[in-house]
């Protein structure tokens, strides 16, 4: 084996990922829960300011929720159903809506109750680059 080879994850290991390119979040919340929920919800606007399509492929949120999903209200013969979805698009110049009864972050099973005006951190996914950000648990929209 070359010393190379060896040094190469090694590097990677050591050096911080690069942020999701042009990705901007804004308006980001979570609705606050009563004490005890097993299932929150997370809002935001995802603007890409970059040159080329941002896909955001996972959500994680490390020490307050055991895992984080991207899912999609839709409305079919008058009932409203939850579609998870893989993936988030976000064309270049475009904003993406994380809103109720639309594309949401369903956040399970969260550690401990979260109290109005606690700030979670949530990582978003990009293939290899991350952006981490704070969304703050209100009772409505900011």
């Amino acid at each position: 084996m070359k010393p190379t080879s060896l040094l190469l994850p090694l590097l990677l290991a050591c050096c911080p990922t690069e942020a999701c390119e042009g990705l901007v979040i804004e308006r980001a919340w979570i609705r606050e829960a009563p004490p005890g929920a097993r299932v929150m919800a997370g809002y935001a606007e995802l603007r890409n300011d970059g040159a080329s399509t941002l896909v955001v492929d996972a959500v994680e949120s490390s020490g307050y929720f055991d895992h984080v999903m991207i899912h999609e209200t839709l409305l079919e013969e008058g009932r409203a159903r939850m579609v998870p979805r893989d993936t988030l698009e976000i064309p270049p110049g475009a904003t993406l809506s994380l809103a109720p009864g639309g594309l949401h972050l369903m956040l399970m099973q969260p550690v401990s109750d979260l109290a109005l005006g606690a700030e979670v951190p949530l990582t978003l996914r990009c293939g290899e680059a991350v952006t981490e950000t704070r969304f703050p648990v209100s009772a409505a929209a900011p």
